[in-house]
C-alpha cells in the first residue's frame, strides 16, 4: 500500500516555453463533476463551466469537498457536496521560478459533515396557512374601506 502524493513531472525548458506562449489555448467546459451521488435541490458549481484562457498560465481549481447526509423521510443519501473557488495566473518564462502551466484541480476534504433534514409539510398546514392569507387580505381590504370612507366623510363636512 502507498500513502503520500504522487506528483508526475515534466521538465520543460524555458525556450520551449517562450515558444507555446503564442500557441498554447486552455479553453475547457465543465460537463459534470461531483462527489458522490446527487439529491434534490443539490447544485454542483462547476457543472456547465466555461473557460476561455489563452496564453501561459496556471489554472488552479480549490475544491473543498463537504461529506453530505440527505434524509427526506424515505431515504438516506450519503454523498459530499462541494464549494470551489479558483485562480488564474500568467506564467512568465523568463522569471526566476517558472510554474508548469495547464489546469489543476486541487481538494481537501472537510472534516465537519452536514445534515439535510427535509420534511414536507401536510396538507392540514396548506390550509392553516391559505386562510391565515385569505384572513390578512380581508383585514387590509377593510382598513382601506374605513379609510376611505373616513377621508370621504371628512371632505363632505368640509363642504357643507
Amino acid at each position: 500500500m502507498h500513502s503520500g502524493h504522487s506528483h508526475h513531472v515534466h521538465q520543460i525548458t524555458r525556450a520551449k516555453l517562450q515558444e507555446l506562449s503564442n500557441t498554447i489555448d486552455f479553453e475547457h467546459k465543465v460537463f459534470k463533476l461531483s462527489f458522490g451521488q446527487t439529491y434534490p435541490g443539490m447544485i454542483n458549481p462547476l457543472e456547465g463551466h466555461e473557460m476561455d484562457i489563452k496564453g501561459l498560465v496556471r489554472h488552479s481549481y480549490l475544491l473543498q469537498v463537504v461529506p453530505t447526509e440527505y434524509n427526506d423521510g424515505w431515504r438516506l443519501i450519503e454523498t459530499h457536496q462541494y464549494s470551489v473557488t479558483n485562480h488564474t495566473e500568467r506564467i512568465d518564462p523568463y522569471s526566476e521560478h517558472v510554474h508548469l502551466p495547464g489546469i489543476f484541480f486541487k481538494y481537501d476534504f472537510s472534516p465537519i459533515m452536514v445534515k439535510i433534514h427535509s420534511k414536507k409539510k401536510s396538507f392540514a398546514h396548506f390550509l392553516t396557512r391559505l386562510c391565515a392569507i385569505i384572513g390578512g387580505i380581508w383585514v387590509s381590504i377593510g382598513i382601506i374601506f374605513r379609510l376611505t370612507r373616513s377621508l370621504a366623510d371628512v371632505s363632505t363636512k368640509k363642504k357643507d
